[in-house]
């Protein structure tokens, strides 16, 4: 599976712009092998209505940020994400799952402790993915 195109991200550029290259990379997936061409995301503070036209990618950069070291960050987006879309059934099962799966990753990322709500919802991923 290739990492996927770079993403840059430049002063120049629009936030919106960055998070369209990222969503159309694949948001979360692309730095699952490889974050090291990955732009410099550290600074991206996305509106809500960035958030709502780009959550893959939104997901993608708190995925990048807790790799990267930023649990504080990578957690402050995925509750960017969840004031953005609501109650998990206003969010729809692909986004659901996609922002179940990079919660238990940024979880590690914060030395949180699995617990047993953590393990259903990752059954919960597999079972819409079957």
């Amino acid at each position: 599976m290739s990492a996927g195109p770079p993403v840059q991200d430049t002063p120049s550029r629009p936030v919106a712009a960055v998070l369209a290259d990222l969503e159309r990379a694949g948001g979360w997936r692309r730095f699952m092998r490889d974050a090291s061409d990955a732009p410099d995301i550290a600074a991206l503070d996305p509106s809500p209505e960035e958030i709502g036209a780009f959550p893959q990618a939104v997901l993608g950069a708190a995925f990048y940020k807790a790799k990267m070291g930023d649990p504080g960050g990578a957690r402050r987006l995925l509750q960017s994400v969840d004031a953005t879309f609501g109650p998990e059934a206003e969010c729809g099962a692909d986004l659901l799952s996609d922002r179940l799966l990079v919660e238990a990753h940024v979880a590690v990322y914060e030395d949180k402790a699995f617990r047993a709500a953590d393990a259903f919802n990752l059954r919960r991923v597999l079972r819409w993915w079957a």
